[in-house]
C-alpha cells in the first residue's frame, strides 16, 4: 500500500470525507514499522507530573518550567547550548515510523522525548518542501539531533513524498495535507505542537493554524508557499520555473537535479554530495514521477489548477510566528516576507545573509539556535 498513487477529492477541514472539526468515529492507531514505537518514551514516563507538558489554547500564555541540571531550558549559557550534542542514536532507520490513517499510510520519524526539557514542551513537527525527491529526513536530518535536546521531534513525510502514500489531490493540497497532519497527531494522542514548515510545508503549517488552531502552539515559517505575494519579484520565480521543469521532456536527469540544488541555495557546495544522489533517486521512482508530474501539470505555470490562496487569510492567524527567510532566496523571494510581516498579527522576521531557500541546511547551527530560542521563550 505504501507509495501507491490514488486520487482524493478535496473536502473541508474536518475528517477526510466531511467538513468541520469532527473526529473520526474510531480512533486511529499508528502501525510502527521499525523499533517498538516508543523511542525515548521511558524518559518522559519517569518524570514527575509537574514537569510534563500540557497543551494550551491558541494565543494563551506559554507553559514554562524551571531549569534543570544540564541546561536543557532556555536561559542557558551559550557554551551549554551546543548543536552538536546528541542523545543516543538518532538515525533515519532508528526513528522511522508508519501510521495507518483510514486508507492513507503516512511515514514519519519520531525522536521521542529524550530529555526533561523535551517532555515539558509541546512536540516539534518539521514539514519539508515540495521539490523533486524531497522528504522529511532529506530536508531536516542535519537539524534533528540539535533540536531533539529540547523537543520531541517528529519529521513527517507529507502525502506524496518520501515513504508516505502518494494520493493525487485534485484541488486543495494544503487543505488535504492539514487534515492528514491533524489525523496523524490525533492517532499519536498529541493535542498540540510547534511547527517548522519550509516552502510546501510552510503552506501546510499555515493551513493547520487556520483550520485547526488549537493544534498549533507556535509557528516557524521558512519561505512558506501560498502564504505571500511577490511584491516586486517575477512570478513564477526563477526557482519555481526550475522546479516545475524538472520532469518536463526529455525527463529528469542528474544535471537537472544539480541545477535544482543550485537554485535552491546560495552556495550549492554547502549541500552534502549524497543529497544530490539521494534526492535524484527518490525523485525518479515510478510512484514519485507519477505523483509529481500530475501535480506539476495541474499547478505549474502551464497548468489549469488553482493553488489555494492562503495569503488571503493569514491575517486570521493569531499564533506567535517567526518568519525565516534567505536574503538570496530565488524560489520564494524575500519581498514576500514583508507581505506576511504586514498581514500576520504576531509575526516577526529573521533574514539570513548568503542564504537561499534552505536556511535549515545553509545555516544549520544558527537556525537551530534561533528556532529553540523562539519556541522555548516565554
Amino acid at each position: 500500500m505504501a507509495g501507491s498513487v490514488r486520487e482524493f477529492a478535496s473536502a473541508g477541514p474536518g475528517s477526510f470525507t466531511g467538513a468541520g472539526r469532527n473526529r473520526p468515529t474510531r480512533p486511529w492507531k499508528p502501525e510502527f514499522a521499525a523499533g517498538n514505537g516508543q523511542l525515548g518514551s521511558s524518559n518522559a514516563n519517569s518524570l514527575p507530573e509537574s514537569a510534563k507538558w500540557t497543551p494550551r489554547k491558541a494565543n494563551s500564555p506559554p507553559v514554562t518550567a524551571n531549569s534543570t541540571p544540564g541546561n536543557h531550558y532556555l536561559g542557558c549559557t551559550t557554551e551549554a547550548f551546543s548543536m552538536t550534542r546528541t542523545s543516543g542514536n538518532l538515525t533515519a532507520d532508528e526513528t522511522s515510523r508508519f501510521a495507518d490513517l483510514e486508507d492513507l499510510r503516512i511515514h514519519y520519524h519520531d525522536t521521542g522525548a529524550r530529555t526533561a526539557a523535551a517532555a515539558a514542551r509541546p512536540p516539534l513537527v518539521l514539514l519539508h518542501g515540495g521539490g523533486p525527491g524531497a522528504s522529511g529526513w532529506s530536508n531536516f536530518s542535519q537539524n534533528v539531533a540539535g533540536l531533539a535536546q529540547y523537543f520531541r521531534v517528529l519529521v513527517v513525510d507529507q502525502p506524496g513524498y518520501g515513504k508516505s502514500d502518494k494520493p493525487v489531490v485534485k484541488d486543495g493540497v494544503w487543505t488535504f495535507n492539514a487534515r492528514v497532519l491533524d489525523a496523524l497527531l490525533e492517532s499519536l494522542d498529541i493535542p498540540q505542537v510547534h511547527l517548522v514548515g519550509n516552502s510546501l510545508g510552510g503552506g501546510t503549517s499555515l493551513k493547520l493554524a487556520l483550520d485547526f488552531p488549537d493544534r498549533v502552539d507556535r509557528l516557524v515559517l521558512m519561505g512558506p508557499a501560498g502564504g505571500a505575494l511577490n511584491l516586486f519579484s517575477a512570478d513564477p520565480s526563477e526557482g519555481l520555473k526550475v522546479l516545475f521543469s524538472f520532469y518536463a521532456p526529455p525527463g529528469p536527469s542528474i544535471d537537472r537535479m544539480k541545477n535544482l540544488i543550485e537554485v535552491m541555495t546560495y552556495e550549492s557546495k554547502t549541500v552534502p554530495p549524497e543529497v544530490l544522489e539521494d534526492r535524484f533517486a527518490a525523485a525518479t521512482t515510478a510512484e514519485a514521477m507519477d505523483y509529481a508530474t500530475r501535480l506539476y501539470q495541474a499547478f505549474g505555470p502551464d497548468g489549469d489548477g488553482l493553488p489555494e490562496e492562503l495569503w488571503r487569510d493569514v491575517d486570521r492567524i493569531q499564533h506567535k510566528t517567526l518568519l525565516v527567510w534567505g536574503r538570496d532566496d530565488r524560489v520564494l523571494p524575500l519581498d514576500g516576507a514583508f507581505f506576511l510581516l504586514k498581514r500576520m498579527p504576531d509575526a516577526r522576521l529573521h533574514v539570513f545573509p548568503r542564504c537561499g531557500h534552505w536556511a535549515q541546511l545553509e545555516h544549520r547551527d544558527e537556525f537551530n539556535r534561533l528556532t529553540v530560542n523562539f519556541l522555548a521563550s516565554s
